[in-house]
């Protein structure tokens, strides 16, 4: 495996997060793949324990690393750190898209950001069923990794409805339905995962053009997008709120577990314009 970071965590981590990969994928075959057979269809967005699950294997392994850091995650009852002299936070959700990996759906994810010195300075989203790592540090470009290797990625240009190829959060019965239905009818192509992680991820790879939410109220949190949020703009793209403003991530803390916020994740400025003369048209 080659790996290709020079900034000195970011190549730290890299290696590290690599043989975190190692752990997820082997409770993946022993206990994952299979999770499915027999599900009740009684998931309602709670902590279940196969979050409980990972959560402890990605804070056991990181806690094996001589790299102190403070972890903030989603499925922990109160933050766990360690010895944070270092001044380094990551912020992780065990699983995005808890709901499709109990239903059998292959389509979620791990994702750990990692911020130092008041920014985010590299992403990592571990895409579980594919066996796909996407990671970026900032300012040396994202990079999509395999087992054998790993590949600089970059976001597709696109220039009208016609030729995008599109996800989104489905509208329910609200303003934006209008919108998503000549979506449905105009884009090139529309894949919906439910995975938001994973199609910001695939707009930085180039297979996406953009990614809409369209409930009503908003529905993704910071904790599910700011590793995917790095890597899609080290690739060339950008996370823009409904009305255009830029989309910030602030530094991690347990609120970003649950504020939610209507993002559009774009694979360039012309694809960002032709959604915002969507949008502006509808309403």
């Amino acid at each position: 495996m080659r790996y290709v970071f020079n900034n000195e965590v970011s190549n730290y981590l890299e290696i590290h997060l690599h043989k975190l990969r190692e752990e997820i994928r082997r409770i993946w075959l022993a206990k994952l793949s299979t999770i499915h057979i027999g599900y009740d269809n009684k998931y309602h967005g709670e902590t279940v324990e196969i979050d409980i699950i990972l959560n402890n294997i990605i804070y056991e392994h990181l806690d094996k690393s001589e790299l102190k850091v403070t972890i903030i995650s989603e499925d922990d009852s109160e933050s766990q750190s360690v010895n944070i002299k270092d001044k380094v936070s990551l912020l992780i959700d065990p699983i995005d898209g808890t709901h499709n990996l109990l239903m059998g759906y292959p389509a979620y994810t791990t994702s750990i950001a990692v911020y130092k010195n008041d920014r985010y300075i590299m992403g990592w989203v571990y895409d579980i069923p594919r066996d796909i790592i996407y990671k970026a540090s900032l300012g040396e470009g994202s990079y999509i990794q395999s087992i054998y290797t790993s590949k600089r990625i970059y976001t597709s240009p696109s220039f009208q409805l016609n030729d995008l190829r599109v996800s989104f959060h489905r509208a329910k019965n609200n303003q934006y339905t209008e919108i998503q239905n000549k979506i449905i009818n105009e884009a090139n192509k529309v894949r919906i995962s439910s995975c938001s992680s994973l199609d910001i991820c695939l707009i930085a790879s180039g297979v996406l053009h953009a990614f809409l939410d369209l409930s009503l109220m908003g529905h993704e949190r910071c904790v599910d997008i700011a590793a995917a949020k790095l890597i899609l703009e080290e690739s060339g793209g950008y996370i823009m709120t409904r009305d255009g403003n830029s989309y910030n991530i602030l530094s991690p803390t347990d609120s970003l577990f649950f504020e939610k916020k209507a993002i559009i994740a774009v694979s360039s400025k012309s694809a960002g314009d032709t959604i915002l003369e969507l949008m502006r048209i509808q309403k």
